[in-house]
């Protein structure tokens, strides 16, 4: 389970940690203020199918799988990204 994400520096976070309940965790907000961002950063770890990875088998509570391509996730924003920034 993840309990915490820390983020240093991504997009528009900047040193935030998020602390996340055990049972549900309510992310909400006006446009802009990067929700996606968030979830897309803590949902792409059980995307990933490198047997290496402790998060492979992983299913989400409703079924399914966690399965997406990275580029659905994150894309290139011309306000955040800027290149040598990361």
């Amino acid at each position: 389970m993840i309990k915490k994400i820390h983020i240093e520096k991504f997009r528009g976070f900047h040193n935030v940690e998020c602390e996340l309940g055990s049972q549900i965790t309510v992310i909400a907000g006006q446009n802009g203020t990067q929700k996606t961002v968030l979830l897309g950063m803590l949902s792409q770890p059980f995307s990933i199918t490198d047997d290496s990875n402790p998060m492979k088998g992983e299913a989400p509570l409703c079924g399914g799988n966690y399965k997406s391509q990275f580029g659905d996730k994150f894309k290139f924003s011309p306000k955040y990204d800027f290149t040598s920034v990361h």
